[in-house]
């Protein structure tokens, strides 16, 4: 495989930094338990548990490059700084680092394979904004890669790194890390919880006294018993349609909060019997 030029790989072994990711590592850890003191799963809401995982998943394997930009920048930062990438999805291979050596700053354009292949850098603005060591963080649409540039190397300050690091996890990446981290339990299947037996309408209502007369009567008689409740012509439009409804709602009410709680609401917001406008009407 061809090397881009330029690259000195031989400067900085990978062993440090595994060394210094795992102390990062240890930080989040250490920073979530501060921010989230729990003990047992069930304390806690299923979104923080997922939290918590994710940041037990580093450390987790990095692409890192060193950048050499020869002096500081107008806010007092580098001359050295660290180009990473943190692979979230690859949990499988927990703590690989794969170093590419350290780079001048200057020579960045001979090094567009290593930036395309290993950090997502093929856009020009992307390398644009890398050469004018302008942008800090970018990331893929679901975070599970992560790429930042640090104004320093991270090796000799991993603890700075590492709140910052968490920072911008639960800032930014709390709602994908809960998305994939989270456990959905069938507690049903978990304890052998069985479902309710399905009652007939007879034995709803005989539940109560107050409704055990309906299981005696029809749904027709249950409309016989007001279809003889009119309201004369000079009652106001509103009433008229507020008392329609109620009629409406007397002659479902049996079957429909019977079979399922706010069933009647629920069928009468179906019908558009929720509309105030004066066009509105019982179909």
């Amino acid at each position: 495989m061809m090397r881009d030029k330029g690259i000195n790989s031989t400067q900085l072994p990978a062993d440090s930094w595994r060394a210094a990711l795992a102390e990062v590592a240890a930080y989040l850890h250490k920073d979530f338990q501060r921010r989230f003191p729990f003990q047992d799963d069930g304390e806690v809401s299923p979104d923080i548990v997922a939290l918590r995982d994710a940041f037990y998943q580093f450390p987790v394997p990095a692409d890192i490059l060193l950048i050499e930009a020869g002096q500081l920048n107008e806010w007092g930062e580098g001359p050295t700084w660290t180009l990473m990438c943190l692979h979230l999805a690859d949990s499988n291979k927990e703590g690989t680092v794969r170093f590419h050596g350290s780079c001048q700053l200057n020579e960045l354009d001979n090094h567009s394979s290593t930036l395309a292949l290993h950090f997502g850098f093929s856009d020009a603005d992307f390398i644009s904004s890398l050469k004018d060591l302008k942008f800090r963080w970018v990331w893929d649409q679901d975070s599970t890669n992560i790429v930042n540039l640090v104004p320093f190397d991270i090796r000799e300050r991993p603890e700075e790194y590492a709140r910052e690091l968490s920072n911008e996890l639960l800032m930014f990446h709390g709602e994908n890390l809960i998305r994939r981290f989270k456990k959905e339990f069938n507690f049903n299947a978990l304890y052998g919880l069985q479902q309710d037996r399905i009652l007939s309408f007879q034995e709803i209502a005989e539940k109560d006294p107050t409704t055990a007369a309906f299981g005696n009567i029809s749904i027709e008689e249950r409309q016989a018993d007001i279809s003889g409740i009119q309201l004369i012509p000079q009652v106001p439009p509103d009433i008229v349609r507020t008392f329609t409804r109620a009629k409406y709602l007397s002659r479902i009410s049996v079957l429909r909060v019977a079979r399922e709680p706010s069933g009647a609401i629920r069928h009468l917001y179906l019908c558009g019997l929720e509309r105030d406008d004066d066009t509105s009407e019982v179909h």
